[in-house]
């Protein structure tokens, strides 16, 4: 008898476990909103058939409205689990899958969240744990570094992103990969500098990606000045020594006695970044005019306008530079140097400007004095390239003061299929500032065509909405 009633609690027990389970799956998926949809399948699946390179376009679509998902994917699935699960999800209605999540987690599909948490910049802001976390213990050697890249791009000016850049800068194993996730973010993370100084004070090891990190730190690189005039002198770290002097400007002048031998070198594989270092230094170079003017004469066009361009900061008069910058612009044949852009923050990471868009950007950088070099910006704008169009648009307006003549031809890039195209003219719109307003409807259009463009785009609003427009 007592077999009997056990058997029946055990029975009866077994079956409102089992109905408790079900009602609470259900009540589960009642509140779980249903995954987005990004072009004709759910973000689940674009996440696991896209790449790096595509995977934004697709989730701009969705917008932030995407980022909840895209942190649940970060969680590396059990082997036996998935196995259990997949059969499982397959069997399911379509309104069920909707709202559970894609059974293949796998690493590429991390690896592409992570790359679209990044494209999100500061928007994913509620991804950072998850990021940090894949950073310090994703199972994938690539998922971890995407997810350093990530942390940088969402919260450089978190705390918790400083300390983890402490751990990583000093284990031999990650060092590497995480002096390079500024420069891959164009942004560098506050309060770190301090953790990249050891690897430059090191003489067995040279320290590549850490001089490439505080290419993009700016003037919060200062102190390191002295440790990279040390490595401007190894010719091993020459290239990447100049890219930590470029933008640090006055603050390195120590640099100058050190900079000016290189622009005696021969070949031009130096020189663009050596006569930008110069120029952000500025009158404090002036012992470099000499040898910058002999540049302005140099073969290849990039290399002329920067040297150009350096000349007109440094002393002050950009009279003898306009005619070697605005020249650029209709020489015969095309450099074979590269500037690269200031505007890497927007995923322009690996663009450069080559010989027109360099002399654009700087007619606009040395106005007013190049308001003679009008005429020859509106003739080149009447058959170029579309990816020319919002450089010397900017120049145009640098120019003039006066955004009327240039905003149509703004927002005409928005619509580019080019994303190179959009990023410049999103950049521009947001120097205008308030006076930009009638770009507005066009800027919250960009921000779904792709997520690199869209923080451009937000960047952009943001400006123009700062202040009323006059």
């Amino acid at each position: 008898m007592w077999r009997v009633l056990f058997r029946r609690a055990v029975l009866i027990g077994g079956t409102v476990g089992i109905i408790g389970f079900l009602i609470l799956v259900a009540s589960f998926l009642m509140a779980a909103p249903p995954e987005p949809r990004c072009r004709g399948m759910s973000l689940s699946e674009w996440l696991a058939k896209s790449d790096q390179h595509t995977v934004g376009e697709g989730i701009a679509e969705i917008g932030p409205d995407a980022i909840p998902f895209l942190i649940r994917t970060l969680r590396p699935p059990h082997p036996l689990w998935n196995r259990l699960y997949t059969p499982l999800w397959k069997s399911l209605p379509q309104t069920v899958r909707t709202r559970l999540p894609w059974p293949y987690a796998s690493e590429r599909v991390r690896e592409n969240a992570l790359s679209a948490l990044r494209e999100f910049g500061e928007e994913a802001r509620p991804a950072l744990p998850a990021v940090l976390k894949s950073a310090r213990s994703d199972p994938g050697w690539l998922c971890r570094v995407f997810a350093m890249n990530a942390v940088v791009a969402i919260g450089h000016d978190e705390p918790a992103v400083a300390s983890l850049f402490a751990v990583l800068l000093r284990d031999p194993a990650t060092a590497d990969a995480a002096a390079m996730a500024p420069y891959n973010a164009a942004t560098f993370p506050s309060n770190t500098l301090a953790y990249f100084l050891p690897a430059l004070r090191n003489r067995t090891k040279p320290p590549y990606n850490q001089l490439l990190a505080l290419s993009v730190a700016g003037p919060e690189a200062r102190e390191a000045v002295p440790l990279i005039v040390e490595a401007l002198k190894n010719p091993q770290l020459h290239g990447n020594a100049v890219s930590a002097i470029q933008r640090i400007g006055p603050d390195a002048a120590p640099a100058v006695p050190v900079l000016i031998p290189l622009l005696e070198m021969p070949g031009s594989r130096l020189l663009v970044g050596v006569c930008e270092a110069l120029m952000n230094i500025g009158p404090n170079a002036a012992d470099a005019l000499p040898a910058l003017r002999k540049l302005m004469a140099h073969d290849d066009a990039v290399v002329r306008v920067l040297a150009a361009a350096a000349v007109a900061k440094i002393g002050g008069d950009a009279k003898e530079s306009i005619p070697v910058v605005s020249a650029a612009l209709t020489a015969n044949r095309d450099s074979q140097e590269f500037w690269i852009s200031p505007v890497r923050r927007f995923g322009l990471e690996h663009f450069s400007f080559g010989r027109l868009q360099t002399a654009a950007w700087f007619l606009g950088e040395l106005a007013p004095d190049s308001r003679d070099a009008l005429p020859i910006c509106r003739k080149t704008l009447e058959n170029c390239p579309e990816w020319l169009v919002p450089v010397l648009a900017r120049s145009i307006w640098k120019i003039e003061g006066d955004p009327d003549e240039v905003l149509p031809l703004l927002q005409r890039s928005l619509k580019s299929k080019d994303h190179f195209t959009r990023v410049l003219a999103c950049i521009t719109l947001a120097e205008i500032g308030p006076a930009a307003r009638p770009a507005l409807p066009g800027l919250e259009a960009a921000c779904k065509i792709s997520l690199n463009t869209r923080q451009a785009a937000r960047h952009a609003i943001r400006r123009i909405d700062a202040a009323p427009s006059r």
